[in-house]
């Protein structure tokens, strides 16, 4: 009897090895068939791990190692999801105030734009009208008592007060040309022969010289003239040395060109040898270190360089002060 349970036996477990491959340990068939009270289990555990490729896994206690991950992962997991929360809330208000945007970029472009409170902006050019004025002009219009009648203008200039030295040189016009006009006065006064025909005069502008000629005009047929270059930066009244330091060259150069012009001048209107026997003595008189120091300088339209010059000559008032372009 016990031979043929040992036969049976074997042949069951060679039988259950072939019909499930890997699916149950000889152990466990061997300890279900021996136990007799779950011989069935096996075969259902077989087929019911057979019915299914991937079994269940079994819980994880709380005191086991291997649930530390599940945790930390669901930590990882909600925190990741209030981090990235944050973001889309942010961006949500970003889209949902695109105007609030907009102005804020405006401005800051306005801003950058803008130029700085801070730096003066640079002064305006001056013009002409906002240097030289005109300090005196009256009209003289009578008859003497030889019936000649007398119909003259005459104004005088001066630079306007704001400007530096602009006291200095108005002082220096007026002590100039102040007794024209009380002479003028007297003569309409007591009808009397008054030879200043005319007293005007022309005024420039270029940079920081500002350059006035006063033209006066005398019986006889005889021009006068008088000229004042203020330099508005310094307020110094320019000489014909100052004129040249401000045009940058040396005083030296400026008079060689001054006397080629007063020469070619000359020449051409002023100088007959063969007509005049003393033209060469009125010539070399004309070009004494002393009369070409006196000639006047100034800048006249657009910067040109122009002088007045004194040519003497043995005929009509023997001296006559011309105006002349120098190169």
């Amino acid at each position: 009897m016990k031979r043929f349970l040992k036969t049976a036996i074997s042949a069951l477990l060679i039988a259950a090895l072939l019909l499930l491959p890997g699916c149950v340990s000889v152990s466990d068939l061997v300890s279900g068939i021996i136990g007799g009270d779950g011989s069935s289990a096996p075969a259902s555990s077989a087929a019911e791990s057979s019915a299914s490729s991937k079994p269940d896994l079994p819980e994880p206690s709380s005191s086991s190692p291997a649930s530390d991950p599940e945790p930390s992962g669901e930590a990882a997991s909600s925190e990741t999801t209030e981090l990235s929360s944050e973001p889309s809330a942010s961006s949500s208000e970003a889209s949902q105030a695109p105007e609030s945007s907009e102005i804020a970029s405006s401005e800051a472009s306005s801003s950058s734009e803008a130029p700085s409170s801070s730096e003066p902006e640079p002064p305006k050019p001056l013009t002409l009208d906002e240097v030289v004025g005109v300090m005196r002009s009256e009209d003289f219009v009578y008859t003497d008592a030889y019936d000649n009648s007398f119909d003259n203008h005459f104004r005088i200039p001066e630079f306007l007060p704001d400007l530096p030295g602009a006291k200095a040189a108005n002082d220096e016009i007026y002590d100039d040309y102040i007794d024209v006009f009380l002479d003028a006065e007297y003569a309409m006064k007591e009808k009397l022969s008054f030879p200043c025909g005319k007293l005007d005069f022309e005024a420039y502008l270029n940079g920081e010289i500002a350059s006035v000629i006063i033209e006066s005009f005398y019986d006889g047929g005889n021009y006068y003239y008088s000229v004042y270059n203020l330099d508005l930066k310094s307020g110094e009244l320019l000489d014909n040395h100052g004129l040249a330091r401000k045009l940058e060259m040396s005083y030296y150069e400026l008079r060689d060109r001054l006397v080629a012009a007063m020469e070619e001048n000359y020449n051409e209107k002023w100088y007959y040898p063969e007509m005049l026997p003393d033209a060469d003595e009125q010539k070399e008189k004309t070009f004494t270190q002393e009369n070409i120091e006196s000639s006047l300088l100034y800048l006249g339209e657009n910067g040109q360089l122009m002088a007045v010059y004194t040519a003497y000559m043995s005929v009509g008032a023997s001296y006559h002060h011309t105006v002349i372009i120098v190169p």
